[in-house]
């Protein structure tokens, strides 16, 4: 099996309230190119602040350097409210009458010609250490995919093609980013106990003159089940 067919289990694992949610906006700004004038980025920052955060009662986080845009961020920790305002696309997690609520609150902006919202993904309540164990209780079955590559490359093939969506997720994937880290260490232990050179040795053994190795034997490491 290769990892970019491989998915995890979810059928028990909660779905959030939370929708992984994409506004295709209309604005002056043209990818590559930015925007057409100052005046028109002043205004649409503006209404940012005067329809999202005065009018719509939304905590805003501002820019912090040049190219950033501002966020729309939950009002405490479990508020997994959060929508990055950027002028061809606002991308985050909402629930669904806050994105009724933000689409109603769009319309009122000059700055904006036209939205569409374009993906509405289900996503699933997890912490970091409820999605680590998810990982490892499946860690056998993610093995069937491993291709000997580097642990860090498999962990990045890993996260870029099997992730399960999470309410509150930043966009992209770093080496520090829970999946990543569950991968690349669970590989680089198996490794250094000599599981891979094991197993490919039982593989080409004729079962019937060698002993068959016991998989048991690295269960206790926490990768390959209880």
């Amino acid at each position: 099996m290769k990892i970019e067919d491989y998915k995890l289990p979810t059928d028990k694992v909660e779905v959030s309230d939370y929708k992984k949610v994409t506004i295709k906006v209309e604005t002056s700004y043209k990818n590559g190119r930015g925007w057409e004038n100052y005046q028109d980025a002043f205004r649409f920052e503006n209404e940012i602040m005067d329809i999202l955060g005065t009018e719509g009662g939304y905590r805003l986080v501002l820019p912090k350097k040049q190219g950033e845009c501002f966020m729309i961020e939950g009002k405490s920790s479990f508020d997994k409210t959060s929508l990055y305002l950027h002028p061809r696309e606002f991308s985050g997690y909402l629930k669904h009458e806050d994105l009724d609520k933000i689409c109603a609150l769009l319309r009122d902006f000059k700055e904006i010609k036209n939205f569409k919202v374009t993906l509405e993904e289900d996503v699933y309540d997890l912490s970091d250490i409820e999605y680590g164990r998810l990982i490892t209780d499946n860690f056998k079955d993610i093995l069937k995919c491993y291709d000997g590559s580097h642990p860090s490359s498999f962990a990045e093939d890993f996260v870029s093609n099997c992730r399960i969506p999470r309410a509150g997720d930043d966009p992209g994937y770093s080496n520090r980013d829970v999946d990543w880290m569950v991968i690349e260490s669970g590989v680089k232990i198996l490794q250094n106990v000599g599981y891979f050179e094991m197993k490919e040795r039982q593989d080409s053994l004729d079962r019937s003159d060698e002993e068959d190795y016991d998989e048991e034997d690295y269960v206790h490491y926490g990768y390959l089940g209880d």
